[in-house]
């Protein structure tokens, strides 16, 4: 029968540490690398039946999602209201000065 090897704490540590003594970086190159690009921001959006309804027959016939569309339509309309977004601008520069 084989003799079972008792549990040591200093080996486990060692483990963790290298011969250096240095900690090692544990998950260092493991996972989904972080992303340069926008991330979205989660939010909660109600909406008519209805609207909603028709919202995804328009995602399925358009292979999008729901959110996709939403997205879209958010931006294009941030896009046409340049002069409010100029205007808020301008208010917080007058309020920063007070």
């Amino acid at each position: 029968m084989e003799k079972r090897k008792m549990f040591n704490p200093e080996d486990a540590f060692k483990t963790i540490v290298n011969a250096g003594g240095e900690m090692i970086e544990e998950g260092k190159g493991k996972g989904r690398p972080k992303s340069t690009r926008e991330t979205k921001k989660q939010i909660s959006l109600a909406l008519y039946p209805s609207v909603y309804s028709d919202l995804q027959k328009i995602a399925y016939v358009k292979r999008k999602s729901v959110s996709g569309i939403i997205n879209e339509l958010a931006a294009r309309y941030v896009c046409e209201s340049d002069d409010a977004l100029k205007e808020y601008i301008s208010i917080k520069k007058k309020e920063n000065k007070d």
